[in-house]
């Protein structure tokens, strides 16, 4: 047994001394098998989610038509569009109407692409971004004594510092967590800002004088989402050309809400 133990030694070290020889083999081994892997992992996502090829734009067009979330299972397909000369899209409507989704959407989509990754749409063609940025969720800290508004604002002005263009910039509720007249006319100067700096510029939001100002000004499309007129439930369909309302009394009715409240907010 203590024969066949240093057989076995003498056999690996042989082994290890010849391997640690050709460093330079070992290597290019290495980085050929991690590129197929990369690839056939590409291959298999595209199949999984009947992936399509992107194409790539030299102006500021992005259209991702039937477009699906990549990591929701059944998402209900959404064409997202921002055409010359337009650079916002100002998307509105009602809560839990897929406003969120469809940012995320067109920020995954934006990343995969330079990734090199298929897309779960039935076409994409968009720039290649040199920076993309999402103010997405809330992000308040006691700790760090950031409120909803100031942890915005925070993102905000990071995203500005740092912007390089081509840019993608995205915003969830702009504006939000303050008065909501001031907010509004904050959250419409923020907009302004990013598209004057070159930026394109995907926002949600429920402020009237957002909507009212991207509906009177050139170079910004106003899109909502649809609702089931009669039981007000979302459709998840988006479409172009006006504004939406919040439907934020409907919606907590729907959700739930005690009637007696429904009624003293009516």
């Amino acid at each position: 047994e203590d024969r066949e133990r240093e057989e076995i030694f003498r056999i690996l070290l042989e082994l290890t001394v010849r391997y640690r020889a050709r460093p330079g083999d070992l290597a290019t081994s290495r980085g050929v098998a991690r590129e197929l892997d990369v690839v056939q992992a590409r291959a298999r996502y595209s199949a999984r989610v009947n992936g399509i090829e992107p194409e790539f734009t030299i102006d500021t067009s992005l259209q991702l038509k039937a477009s699906r979330h990549p990591m929701l299972d059944n998402a209900v397909p959404v064409d997202v569009l921002l055409d010359p000369p337009n650079r916002v899209l100002l998307i509105t409507g009602p809560n839990t109407g897929g406003k969120t989704v469809a940012l995320k959407t067109a920020g995954l989509f934006a990343l995969m692409a330079q990734a090199g990754l298929h897309l779960p749409a039935r076409s994409a063609r968009l720039p290649v971004f040199r920076s993309v940025f999402a103010d997405i969720g809330d992000e308040q800290s006691i700790e760090a004594s950031l409120s909803t508004f100031s942890s915005h604002i925070r993102n905000l002005v990071a995203m500005d510092r740092e912007l390089e263009l081509p840019a993608l910039v995205l915003m969830d509720e702009v504006g939000t967590g303050t008065d909501p007249n001031e907010g509004g006319a904050l959250a419409t100067a923020i907009v302004q800002h990013f598209r004057q700096r070159g930026a394109l510029v995907m926002a949600t939001t429920h402020f009237d004088a957002v909507k009212t100002w991207g509906i009177g000004t050139e170079g910004v499309a106003v899109a909502a989402f649809a609702f089931d007129p009669q039981s007000f439930a979302p459709t998840y369909k988006l479409l172009y050309g006006a504004p939406g309302r919040s439907l934020a009394i409907e919606m907590a009715q729907r959700l739930g809400m005690p009637q007696s409240v429904i009624a003293a907010a009516r």
